[in-house]
């Protein structure tokens, strides 16, 4: 890539971010708000939660579909095998680190809902589906470096992931956080393989589902 693509692809991934930052959540709320006037109810239905998926839908049916190309193929892992290492650092987060209770033993089924399906499905709708279909469209699939074979929409589409964690800071520690920014990168990269290695969304958000599960597990005696 030349040294305009990078700094463009730097400039267009950080003003993302920031984007996503202050608006997403807010947006989603007004979201909410219009989907509180249907007649639904229950312990499962939190307005903003489901704002959250259908605005990250929307954003995902805006992209363009179709076949990814890439500069170099794929690695050729089975994508199971890759759940392995991801999921058991996630678990290490969870038993050490994780800053409320478990919701697999406690919360609400609201807050179920929303930590093991709403947020994988809305996160990656949004990073592996609309933003790295959109970086990878704009730059023809190129890779990195012709040394480091990984796609730059891999790449950022995972930065701008990890900055979105940035929102935590009024909830958690700034330590905590600073594992997120860290965890979540090399999770997004992961998930960007996924996206790179399968083609499909379907497997990232089992790959997230499967992350927050072992977040939200207890320690063992």
């Amino acid at each position: 890539m030349s040294t305009r693509q990078w700094r463009e692809i730097w400039g267009v991934t950080l003003v993302t971010s920031a984007l996503l930052v202050f608006c997403f959540l807010s947006a989603s709320a007004v979201v909410g708000n219009l989907l509180a006037q249907l007649p639904l109810s229950g312990n499962w239905f939190v307005p903003r939660h489901w704002g959250f998926l259908v605005l990250s839908l929307l954003f995902w049916a805006a992209a363009p579909h179709g076949k990814d190309r890439y500069a170099f193929p794929a690695p050729r892992v089975n994508p199971w095998l890759t759940y392995v290492v991801p999921v058991f650092i996630a678990l290490a987060y969870g038993w050490w680190l994780r800053p409320g209770p478990s919701l697999v033993f406690g919360g609400t089924v609201s807050d179920k809902l929303w930590h093991l399906a709403l947020i994988p499905i809305g996160e990656e709708l949004i990073f592996r589906g609309w933003l790295f279909t959109i970086l990878n469209r704009r730059y023809d699939g190129k890779m990195a470096t012709a040394t480091n074979p990984f796609p730059v929409a891999g790449w950022f589409s995972s930065l701008a992931f990890s900055l979105w964690h940035l929102q935590n800071l009024g909830a958690y520690s700034s330590g905590v956080v600073g594992f997120q920014l860290f965890y979540t990168l090399l999770a997004g990269l992961w998930l960007s393989l996924l996206r790179w290695r399968t083609g499909r969304v379907g497997h990232c958000i089992l790959g997230h589902a499967a992350i927050n599960f072992a977040t939200s597990l207890p320690p063992f005696p």
